[in-house]
């Protein structure tokens, strides 16, 4: 049995969150003996995973204790931070994880990244894994001192798991080639999206002269909710009969809700925020929109698809592979124009629908769960 250490920045809320967990169902309970650490603490009782891991944190959680131990908690957490502020990677490893492993994961860019890639067991397999586009979406440099840092971190790694070959390319151009990187997409569980979405009834009614859009994911620059309202509001005026739902929370909530008061759109949008299941919901939608600026991979368009959804892309790297430059749905210009454009074309056209939700069902087939899972026990052996 191997021992797996695997880091994150959380285990519940978004789409590379979700691909983790069921990374960690996919790994058998006989082959893998998982610790898992999470910068603080997550809410793991929702986190989905059904397998004995050990749950740790990296940062104590203060909430547990009282008095002077929480004042000492405190004092640990804030030493910690200066630690990982002011030294080494393999100073804060030490101070920061417990224990000896054969496979030690980074489970995405940025902070866990560069906790592993200080590892001191010089035993161990060390892969990361990166989910996003270093150049266009560059959040992860937040965790290093500087571009040097983190590249020197990603050479450190025996394997760098990339989500798509656009992904790969773009580390590769910005870093320097001499790493060792391969390209798996995440693994999702077709079977278990399907069956949640047979677990209820939306409760909002559907008009059958209304076309219903739908948006998944969290509320925040990159993933371009706020286009996506522009876009709406515009067809709105022009008399187009358009609803939208927005499926998701995050720290543009307050602007996401303002804008939709502002602009007298609480008819035609309905705000659900974060939702456990959102695919009851998404099933009944004609139209997926992807309007994100920047999206490593795209996992809620997998998740459309494989709910027969006709998709619309912004054009970033990781939907140009999943739709194969436009041949499994339609792509467009990385702007609030070519979001308007997209939902347009088929309000105007709305025989496409069909065509592009039979192209979604061809696509689906390529994003098989155990054939994912398959080449990640590949790499951890």
């Amino acid at each position: 049995m191997k021992k797996m250490l695997i880091v994150a920045g959380k285990i519940y809320g978004g789409g590379a969150e979700r691909v983790l967990v069921d990374l960690i169902n996919g790994l058998d309970e006989s082959e893998y003996d998982i610790t898992l650490y999470t910068i603080s603490k997550d809410n793991f009782e929702k986190s989905g995973i059904e397998r004995t891991v050990e749950y740790r944190t990296v940062y104590s959680d203060v909430s547990q204790f009282g008095g002077i131990k929480k004042i000492v908690c405190k004092l640990r957490n804030k030493i910690l931070y200066e630690v990982y502020k002011r030294c080494s990677a393999r100073t804060f490893y030490k101070r920061a994880i417990k224990g000896k492993y054969d496979v030690e994961l980074a489970a995405i860019e940025g902070y866990t990244t560069r906790i592993v890639s200080g590892s001191t067991n010089p035993d161990s397999k060390k892969i990361a894994w990166l989910h996003t586009d270093l150049v266009t979406n560059h959040w992860s440099k937040i965790a290093f001192k500087n571009d040097a840092e983190e590249a020197a971190a990603y050479r450190s790694f025996d394997k760098v798991i990339c989500v798509t070959e656009n992904v790969r390319r773009i580390l590769l151009d910005k870093f320097g080639s001499d790493m060792n990187t391969v390209v798996i997409s995440n693994p999702i569980k077709k079977d278990s999206i399907l069956s949640l979405s047979r677990m209820g009834e939306c409760e909002i009614p559907k008009s059958p002269d209304v076309m219903r859009v739908v948006f998944l994911g969290r509320l925040q620059e990159e993933k371009g909710a706020d286009r996506l309202l522009e876009a709406h509001n515009r067809l709105i005026n022009e008399g187009k009969k358009v609803e939208l739902f927005v499926i998701g929370d995050g720290c543009d909530m307050d602007k996401i809700h303002g804008y939709v008061e502002e602009n007298n759109l609480s008819g035609s949008v309905h705000l659900f925020g974060y939702l456990d299941n959102p695919y009851i919901n998404m099933k009944t939608a004609d139209l997926f929109v992807c309007p994100s600026r920047a999206e490593g991979f795209g996992l809620v368009l997998v998740e459309a698809m494989l709910l027969d959804l006709p998709v619309v892309s912004t054009s970033c790297a990781g939907p140009n592979e999943i739709l194969d430059g436009g041949k499994y749905g339609l792509i467009v210009e990385n702007s609030t124009e070519g979001i308007y454009n997209g939902i347009k074309t088929f309000v105007d056209e709305p025989e496409l629908l069909k065509k592009y939700a039979d192209l979604s069902a061809l696509r689906r087939e390529d994003y098989d769960y155990t054939k994912a899972i398959d080449k990640f026990k590949e790499i951890f052996s």
